[in-house]
């Protein structure tokens, strides 16, 4: 049986290097993902954004209204 619930949190957080924005994103058939997208400074066009499928452990843990440190720790694009 699927889980009747269904979340959606957005954080913007401006930087000197242009703006963050974080969301995490949970359906009512029970899946979700989470996305990292990066802005240019001083301006509207993406520069970057990283979407990756939530786990079910973090799915239970936000289904609970708990708190997960690092979640979008494995977002993060690989050095070049």
């Amino acid at each position: 049986m699927p889980i009747q619930f269904h979340y959606q949190n957005i954080e913007q957080k401006r930087t000197p290097n242009g703006r963050v924005t974080r969301k995490v994103t949970v359906y009512k058939n029970g899946k979700g993902y989470k996305s990292i997208t990066t802005h240019l400074p001083r301006k509207s066009a993406r520069r970057k954004t990283i979407k990756k499928p939530l786990t079910k452990k973090e799915i239970a843990q936000i289904t609970q209204r708990k708190f997960i440190p690092g979640l979008f720790r494995d977002c993060k694009h690989p050095p070049q």
